[in-house]
């Protein structure tokens, strides 16, 4: 089965002047062009769609034709993909519950009139926090 470009854009939510530009720049070329002159994407593409955005997504920005070219087995790609969303997951979900729990005794403090508990061990409040991203 083959998906025309309006449909494909519309997928992820993105423009079909994303997709053709996409092709010019070699990272995803359509299946095929039709006599119309539209493009046409199956399975393979859509694949290779998501893992460009997926790679967009973790900030690999102007090397995801680098890393894409480099990728040999699929299953492999993606559960790299998978392991770096994983981790990003992980790392935000520390951060929030940090930016939670601050938000909590900021509450408590004003409350009751208390200092947070949070400063009598300051480092809990870069629990998360990565100055290096």
């Amino acid at each position: 089965m083959d998906w025309p470009i309006a449909e494909v854009a519309r997928m992820p939510g993105m423009t079909a002047r994303t997709l053709r530009h996409y092709d010019e720049v070699g990272l995803l070329p359509p299946a095929r062009i039709g006599a119309d002159g539209h493009r046409y994407y199956e399975e393979p593409q859509l694949l290779r769609l998501q893992q460009i955005l997926v790679l967009r997504a973790l900030g690999s920005g102007p090397e995801v034709g680098r890393i894409l070219a480099e990728q040999i087995d699929e299953v492999d790609a993606l559960c790299g993909h998978h392991r770096r969303l994983l981790a990003e997951r992980d790392r935000i979900d520390a951060l929030a519950g940090t930016v939670s729990r601050t938000i909590a005794e900021l509450e408590q403090s004003r409350k009751d009139g208390t200092p947070m508990t949070a400063i009598n061990r300051p480092e809990n409040l870069f629990e998360g926090i990565q100055p290096s991203q």
